[in-house]
């Protein structure tokens, strides 16, 4: 699955296979969206469509000088975004020790790989009422947990497009945007 911003000088490839989707409804999120205008990728009750993988399985094959990041709150994740055109891309952890990546999924081409919504989380934060099928959080940690236990045990979780071969974050960013 390719990842593009919206000017296209940025691109991602996803492997696809060993994520989950889900839709997020928190209100860091929403602010993220809506702080760098894309407000209209949410869906109507505020939540983001999100694929989360290892970070092995996300490669940024153009642009990572156009790359930052900012956090909302200070134990949140870090939250890139393209600097050419503010497209939020993805969400990271500020270590690589815990391997975790979700890439926002609304400039994904081929969606088909991303399978079937698993969970909505966070629902407390809707805008709205939601009518679909909540799905399973636990399912979702569940799976997020065996994709970080095999990617530590394998050694993998060092290949993270987010952090260089030293484990610094290749991009400066903002700690905390209050």
């Amino acid at each position: 699955m390719r990842w593009t911003c919206n000017c296209g000088q940025v691109e991602l490839s996803v492997t696809p296979g060993d994520g989950t989707r889900i839709v997020c409804y928190c209100a860091s999120c929403q602010r993220f969206a809506n702080a760098f205008g894309a407000g209209d990728t949410l869906d109507p009750a505020g939540g983001a469509d999100l694929y989360q993988t290892a970070p092995d399985r996300v490669t940024i094959t153009k642009g990572a000088d156009k790359l930052s990041w900012v956090k909302f709150t200070p134990k949140g994740p870090n939250r890139w975004f393209t600097t050419c055109c503010r497209t939020p891309m993805a969400n990271s952890l500020g270590t690589r020790a815990i391997p975790f990546a979700t890439v926002l999924s609304h400039n994904i081409d081929d969606k088909s790989g991303l399978g079937p919504v698993i969970a909505r989380v966070n629902r407390k934060d809707a805008t709205q009422t939601i009518t679909e099928d909540p799905g399973s959080a636990g399912k979702a940690i569940r799976a997020f947990i065996w994709r970080a236990l095999r990617s530590r045990l394998s050694g993998r979780y060092k290949r993270n497009p987010f952090f260089d071969a030293n484990g610094t974050l290749i991009a400066d960013g903002s700690p905390v945007d209050d």
